[in-house]
């Protein structure tokens, strides 16, 4: 406990003129190494951010932001657990700072949005937000090229592995996943020209279907595929 208060100490230290962001990332580092060492560190962000000096305070709440982007699950468990919500909003209300308030506003809004509002996994970030909201005070808009909280990964459709369709060759499956896939990341509607290439690869599919072959599996994967490109288009 002492060396993560003596990090967090270092990094709200009065006597920083702007946030000494080497040592934000360190204590990020150490937490992503260990992330069950968040409720010690999460428990000195809090005594911080208790401190009557409002740039300490300022500086506590950007270390704050700067864990719960950068340290996932660990730390937002701790931020409700450890009570840092109710000591931001105490703070939010009583102080006569207006960088403070406003970050903490900032702060509250962004968690609001980014953890699902009520029916998310984390539901305090909602009722902080609500009460805060309920007290009077007025929420800042959020920028539209404002970084997000929780940064989701680019959701990108990657190509099926091949399967062998037994009555049609391997190269002809591959040919209209790749189709389909292509189709879909570009977010192209259905024209002439992608019509005509999935008409060409039905064809070829059925030209390599011999007549002993025609059962009902292979029926089944051709309709599905069909289904499953027209369904993409909607």
């Amino acid at each position: 406990m002492a060396k993560f208060a003596s990090l967090v100490e270092k990094a709200t230290s009065d006597h920083l003129v702007d946030p000494d962001w080497a040592i934000n990332l360190e204590i990020c580092d150490v937490l992503n190494s260990n992330p069950l060492d968040s409720k010690d560190v999460m428990k000195a962000v809090k005594n911080r951010i208790g401190n009557r000096n409002s740039k300490i305070q300022l500086l506590a709440l950007m270390l704050l932001e700067m864990l719960v982007k950068n340290c996932g699950e660990y730390v937002w468990c701790q931020v409700v657990e450890t009570n840092i919500l109710q000591k931001i909003i105490k703070l939010a209300q009583q102080t006569a700072d207006l960088n403070v308030r406003d970050k903490i506003l900032m702060l509250i809004l962004a968690w609001k949005e980014a953890f699902g509002g009520p029916g998310g996994k984390f539901p305090q970030f909602f009722w902080a937000y609500n009460e805060l909201r309920m007290s009077g005070l007025v929420f800042p808009q959020l920028s539209g090229d404002s970084v997000p909280i929780i940064t989701p990964p680019a959701r990108q459709l990657s190509a099926p592995t091949p399967q062998v369709v037994y009555g049609i060759p391997a190269h002809v499956t591959r040919q209209l996943d790749e189709t389909i896939i292509f189709d879909a990341n570009n977010r192209r509607s259905v024209d002439m020209k992608s019509a005509y290439n999935v008409t060409s690869v039905l064809e070829e599919i059925l030209d390599a279907i011999s007549p002993r072959d025609h059962q009902v599996e292979i029926y089944c994967v051709i309709l599905f595929q069909i289904l499953m490109f027209l369904g993409m288009f909607k």
